[in-house]
Parts: C-alpha cells; sequence; structure tokens
C-alpha cells in the first residue's frame, strides 16, 4: 500500500493558519464557540493573551514594542531629572551659608556637605580640620588632606578651586576678613604625592605633609570689596615641577593675582644695582596690585635709581610694598619711581629712608629683611596676609 505524501506548508500558510486560532486553541469557528460554552459551564476562567488583539501579520506588534519603548525611555528620564532635582534640593538643604553665620558647626557642616558658588558646587577632601571659625577674630582656617591628586597640576588645580569656594562664601559675611586653606598630602617614597587606591577605600599611611597654604583677605575700600588670594609654602623644587608640567612661566600666571612667593624673588637678592639679570629678574618677577601691568623699566646707576612704568590706568593703588622689596633685596637702591602711561611725573614715588621708617613701624628692620631667606619668607608672609 503506497503511503500519503504531505507536502510542508510554506510560511506564508502557516501565517495564515495561525492567523484563525483564537483563545481555544480553534482554527474553526464551530469548534472554538463549543470550547468557549463547555470552559463557562465548567467555571474555567477565561485566559486573557496580552496580545490577543495582536497578530503576526498585522502592523500592531511594531506599534506596542514602539510605545512600550517610549513608555521606559521616559519613565527612566523622570526617574533620573527627579532624582537630581531631589539631591540638589538635599544638598543646598544641608550645606551651610556662610555669609550668613560662621562658626565651628557651620563651617564643618559646609566642608562635610560642600558649599555652592556662582553656578556650581564644590565638595572638598573628605579629611579635614576645622582649626578657627570666629566671626569675633574675623578669622576662618581650615586644613585638608588630598588623596586624590595624582600630581602636582592636579593639587594644585583642585586646592585653588576648593578654596576659592570657600573664601567666596566666608568673605561674603561682614564680620570674615581673613579665609586660611591649608593644603597637606602624602608623599611616596620617591616623594611623589601618593593617593588612595581601590576606589578610595585603601588610604595612604604615614604623617601628611603641608603642601601649600593659600590665603584669602578682604580689604573694604571706598571703591567697594576686594578680594586677594596669597600661595605661600611653595618652595623652589615645588615651582620647578609646576612650572615643568605647566610649561607656563608661574610668576605671572600663576602667582600674577595670587600675591608674593619667597622663593621666586629671594634669589634676584644683588648688591650690585648693575647686576641687570637680578635685577630685571626681580622687576619681571614681583606681584604688581590690579590692574596694574607692568610695561618697561629703567635703572640709574648714578643715581642709584629705578623707574618703573605700568599701563594707562584710572586707578592709583598703593605700591609700598613693591618698593620695600626692592629696597630689602637690594640694598645699594636709594629711590623707586613708579609712572602710569606716558606721563613723565611719577604717581608714586619712594625713597629707601622713608620705606625703613614704615616698616619700622611694622616691626621691620630694613637692613635686617633680607640677611636670609628665612627672614625674607617671614616679611613676605607678613605681606600676604
Amino acid at each position: 500500500m503506497a503511503r500519503k505524501k504531505y507536502t510542508l506548508p510554506n510560511p506564508d500558510e502557516v501565517e495564515a493558519l495561525f492567523a484563525t486560532v483564537d483563545d481555544t486553541g480553534h482554527s474553526n469557528e464551530k469548534r472554538a464557540e463549543e470550547q468557549r460554552n463547555t470552559r463557562k459551564r465548567l467555571g474555567v476562567p477565561e485566559q486573557v493573551d496580552p496580545l490577543q488583539d495582536v497578530t503576526p501579520g498585522n502592523a500592531d506588534v511594531e506599534k506596542l514594542i514602539r510605545t512600550t519603548t517610549m513608555v521606559f525611555v521616559i519613565s527612566v528620564f523622570l526617574i533620573v531629572v527627579l532624582s537630581q532635582v531631589g539631591c540638589s534640593v538635599a544638598r543646598r538643604y544641608a550645606t551651610s551659608n556662610l555669609a550668613n553665620n560662621v562658626s565651628y558647626d557651620t563651617v564643618y557642616k559646609a566642608m562635610d556637605n560642600g558649599v555652592e558658588w556662582g553656578d556650581g558646587f564644590t565638595y572638598f577632601p573628605e579629611n579635614f580640620t576645622v582649626i578657627e571659625a570666629n566671626e569675633k577674630t574675623h578669622r576662618v582656617e581650615v586644613s585638608v588632606v588630598n588623596v586624590t591628586g595624582k600630581n602636582e597640576v592636579d593639587i594644585f588645580s583642585s586646592s585653588d578651586i576648593q578654596s576659592t569656594a570657600l573664601a567666596v562664601n566666608a568673605l561674603l559675611n561682614p564680620d570674615i576678613n581673613v579665609v586660611v586653606y591649608h593644603v597637606d598630602i602624602y608623599e611616596t617614597p620617591e616623594g611623589d604625592p601618593d593617593t588612595s587606591k581601590f576606589f578610595g577605600f585603601i588610604k595612604p599611611t604615614g604623617e601628611p605633609k603641608r603642601f601649600m597654604t593659600i590665603v584669602w583677605s578682604k580689604h573694604v575700600t571706598s571703591e567697594g570689596v576686594n578680594f586677594t588670594s596669597s600661595i605661600t609654602g611653595v618652595d623652589a623644587e615645588l615651582m620647578d615641577k609646576l612650572q615643568k608640567e605647566l610649561n607656563v612661566t608661574l610668576s605671572e600666571k600663576i602667582f600674577g593675582s595670587s600675591g608674593y612667593n619667597q622663593p621666586s624673588l629671594y634669589k634676584y637678592k644683588t648688591d650690585n644695582l648693575d647686576d641687570k639679570s637680578k635685577v630685571d629678574g626681580l622687576i619681571k618677577a614681583m606681584v604688581y596690585p590690579s590692574p596694574l601691568e607692568l610695561k618697561d623699566f629703567s635703572i640709574n646707576s648714578s643715581e642709584h635709581a629705578v623707574s618703573i612704568r605700568f599701563n594707562e590706568t584710572k586707578q592709583e593703588p598703593s605700591l609700598l610694598s613693591n618698593a620695600e622689596i626692592l629696597f630689602a633685596l637690594i640694598p645699594p637702591l636709594e629711590k623707586v619711581d613708579f609712572y602710569v602711561g606716558e606721563s613723565t611725573t611719577p604717581y608714586k614715588a619712594y625713597v629707601r629712608d622713608d620705606a625703613a621708617k614704615a616698616l619700622e613701624e611694622r616691626g621691620f628692620k630694613l637692613n635686617e629683611i633680607a640677611q636670609s631667606q628665612g627672614t625674607f619668607t617671614t616679611f613676605i608672609n607678613e605681606l600676604n596676609k
């Protein structure tokens, strides 16, 4: 007896067949209706297929997938936005407004939770100490230990931003005039900055070393309020490292608006006014009050005088500190004249005897300031306060 041959259906026939199958599993409408009546009579609950109205042969599947995807994306977006808003509100609630109140608790809270300034928010190293926070002494002083900076430039730049954030908030308080920000680091046996390891779980060990100190001061004048900063504790070796990394002249780019730095100035000390390399180097390395910009200068050895000229400006800030540094590091110098623009009349003129008297009133002797790098450092630190 010959076997009956069956022909396999093609894909279109299969799709057409399954398109007629309903929830009972039958393609015959009469048998499907009988099956539904039987289930109903026996109390069998109806099985609901979420895709019962969707067949493989129409476009509803694509529409359903697209709709589901859109709902998922929008839900995730709303969750992210709401989380960010919630974190922002919580963060602002948790931090302190130092402009209104400065105390140990408010400064500790600001250091612990971060501070808001401008359009940004700045966090501080988790290892910090509040040394002083007192509106009566008009002073805030903190120290931090940086364990995230991979090199000197990273530590320098991040610390500068952090100190600025703290200072801007604190100095807006009418009872705070000085903010001191000490930065400490750990070092490897090779002398490089040591950092945390394994996502911050493994901390450096040993005693931290002072990296630098940033001092912010507030000066109120008839023209307004000026915030100035100075950087101390940056030795010559560190300056060389920073200079190599940044490939710029630090005295102009970094310390140009941040106060005086004694290692970069003391090396220009000379007893000879005709020593052009040192006299020129000192004049160029010095920091001048804003908005003065050095234009040119001249040396008159016969009259033991130096003339320094700046670009035109309407402001006339004091240059007494600059004159004192020149007199201290160049003993033969007797007179310093400062000019602005093309004027032939100096707008500031200082002579050695007057500078010596002014220094004595502040407890310094002019002929002893530059006796050693140590005494000169003490004097520079006083200028930077």
